[in-house]
């Protein structure tokens, strides 16, 4: 919404734009050339229904970043894995191959001076294996458990904005490792995953060393179609254990560039084999994910990050106001029985030869009477409605064909989103389909509600007589 106004002073809180055309314009808004006092003013903007909803929605969300990192080792890379995490924002970060030794329920901080992040580690022999989970020191008063089925996995139980999460850090054997080795890890993974409750949150970051591939065929319930390379027996066990327990591979579900979906780099070979896994109820909560680039610290592996939004648990919505009758059921037979449930009432309380007390109530008494009960039967025959605050849109100016056009439309949506992206040509063309219907009933609904407004001008204009004859009027009677 745009207009053109002469002052030499820009309304608070408006943006001041030169006029395109104007030689010498600046951003600053300063004009060498034309009229000095010509400005273009943009107003504020209204937010509309859809954009209530959404800040309703976010003033009990917060954004949390998580990240898994390959490290190689954590000798001497404490205080630069502080730093990074600082510098990334990072909340909570799944680390592998810390190489450190602990078998007791020991915790340390990344630098004991500040004390601002707080690692938890599990490994049985010093120089192998190894995995932890480090987070911000605010986030420990949260945790409620700690598991540690072997030294290639490890699990936190805990609270995040009243709702219960559960980090897991894997680091799965490599393919030349022994047969047991990897049966044992894929046997403690999938008990760990299977002792939470549905009803929990589940974060899984870590060193699959698997290829999942581009391909979803077999699993589109948990694969978005946006891998990277090909599928190989490793990558059939992170589907498998997914598709077992309700998870999705998040690195498949954002269309990303070549070098954003790459995870190991060595010597030529470029794979992908860290992966991030959340319930596939939460897929909505997951902002992005992705590989940062640029962090030298482990210069085999690459960083991986997701931003998700931490709900925080809200009380239930009251409806006020008070019940409302459905009495547009009187059509119904429901509405028949009610008004022979009157009728036989009040002819009971009519007959004053019977009841001789009737006649000496007074207007209200006898109102009283009436009115109780027939709101009861009303309410137990027709039914009741809350009375709840909808956001009504103005839709004054609806006709058939609007409402026929604005149905195609979300049939066109609905029949482009549920297409998986595995038929990558199917899905563009749906979604050029679906770009038709939404230019259409654009066109449509700007059309009707001209021919509206053009109508109410004409109905307005004959009801109230015109300036000319106003005046007119005015003169004889002056």
């Amino acid at each position: 919404m745009e207009m053109m106004v002469q002052s030499d002073t820009t309304p608070p809180g408006t943006d001041t734009i030169p006029m395109v055309g104007d030689p010498g314009a600046s951003r600053a808004g300063n004009h060498s050339g034309g009229n000095r006092n010509t400005r273009r003013v943009r107003a504020r903007h209204i937010p509309g229904a859809s954009n209530i909803k959404q800040l309703r929605r976010q003033k009990h969300a917060t954004s949390m970043r998580f990240g898994s990192w390959n490290v190689g080792t954590m000798n001497s890379k404490s205080l630069e894995i502080q730093d990074m995490m600082v510098r990334r924002r990072l909340d909570i970060l799944c680390v592998q191959e810390t190489k450190w030794r602990n078998t007791a329920a020991r915790a340390r901080f990344l630098n004991h001076k500040t004390r601002s992040h707080k690692m938890f580690y599990y490994g049985e022999e010093q120089g192998k294996n190894g995995v932890g989970i480090i987070m911000k020191t605010e986030l420990t008063a949260g945790i409620i458990s700690i598991s540690k089925p072997s030294d290639r996995l490890i699990g936190i139980k805990m609270v995040i904005n009243g709702e219960i999460w559960n980090i897991i850090s894997p680091y799965a054997p490599q393919i030349g490792c022994e047969q047991a080795d990897k049966d044992a890890f894929w046997h403690d993974f999938h008990g760990l995953l299977g002792g939470i409750p549905k009803d929990e949150f589940v974060f899984v970051g870590g060193d699959l060393n698997g290829h999942v591939g581009e391909s979803a065929e077999d699993y589109e319930d948990c694969h978005g179609g946006k891998g990277f390379g090909t599928r190989n027996p490793p990558g059939e066990d992170i589907l498998a254990l997914c598709k077992s327990h309700g998870l999705i591979v998040l690195n498949t579900m954002f269309m990303k560039q070549r070098r954003h979906l790459i995870t190991y780099s060595s010597g030529g070979n470029e794979t992908q084999i860290d992966y991030h896994l959340v319930p596939s109820f939460a897929k909505r909560r997951v902002k992005d994910c992705k590989v940062i680039l640029g962090e030298s610290l482990a210069p085999q592996h690459r960083l991986l990050v997701s931003e998700i939004f931490a709900h925080e648990k809200t009380p239930a919505r009251r409806h006020h106001g008070p019940e409302k009758i459905k009495w547009k059921n009187l059509d119904q037979e429901c509405g028949a029985e009610f008004v022979e449930t009157m009728q036989e009432y009040l002819s009971d309380i009519l007959n004053l030869d019977e009841d001789p007390d009737l006649g000496n109530l007074s207007a209200q008494e006898m109102w009283n009477n009436l009115q109780e009960p027939c709101l009861e039967r009303a309410k137990a025959l027709l039914g009741t409605s809350t009375n709840r605050n909808h956001i009504r849109k103005e839709t004054w100016w609806w006709s058939k064909e609007a409402k026929a056009v604005l149905k195609a439309k979300k049939e066109a949506f609905q029949a482009w989103a549920k297409c998986s992206w595995s038929d990558r040509q199917r899905k563009e063309e749906l979604h050029c389909i679906y770009r038709q219907h939404s230019k259409a009933a654009k066109k449509m609904c700007a059309q009707l509600q001209a021919a509206g407004l053009d109508e109410l001008y004409k109905e307005l204009d004959n009801i109230s007589p015109s300036a000319a004859d106003r005046d007119q009027t005015a003169e004889e009677l002056s």
